[in-house]
């Protein structure tokens, strides 16, 4: 019992991750015409990056639980993003972006629930993904 607080200390800190997570620049580009926001992230670095679903939009458009994260500043006024609940991955998921490639995205206005009298005026993203260097496999 006399170690316990060294145990609880090991244990607390086998279990955090040494994945460092780094902000990355992408650009994004309003599409009124097919009423979705279009997302490009070049990889510039010299490493494999690799995205979470909490951070960049999968094939449907949907980031994971960033209601609280993304949102769209249309006439001084915020759109949250709706969350979604992509699922669990028991093997994880993450996009893999080799050096010098890039990903397109997109996320719609309905997810945004914006409305349509505001869909061709100017829009800002609040967004700030994060990816982590990993293998490239």
């Amino acid at each position: 019992m006399r170690n316990y607080p060294a145990m609880l200390f090991l244990l607390m800190t086998g279990c955090a991750s040494s994945t460092v997570m780094t902000p990355i620049h992408y650009q994004f580009l309003d599409n009124p015409a097919e009423r979705r926001i279009d997302l490009m992230y070049q990889n510039t670095s010299t490493h494999t990056m690799c995205l979470l679903p909490e951070h960049w939009p999968n094939s449907g458009g949907k980031i994971n639980q960033a209601g609280d994260r993304v949102q769209l500043v249309v006439d001084h006024q915020h759109f949250p993003l709706e969350d979604f609940n992509t699922g669990y991955c028991p093997q994880g998921y993450s996009l893999r972006v080799p050096s010098g490639e890039k990903v397109v995205a997109f996320i719609l206005y309905s997810d945004f629930k914006l409305p349509d009298r505001l869909a061709s005026e100017p829009k800002m993203l609040e967004f700030a993904p994060l990816a982590y260097q990993c293998s490239g496999k």
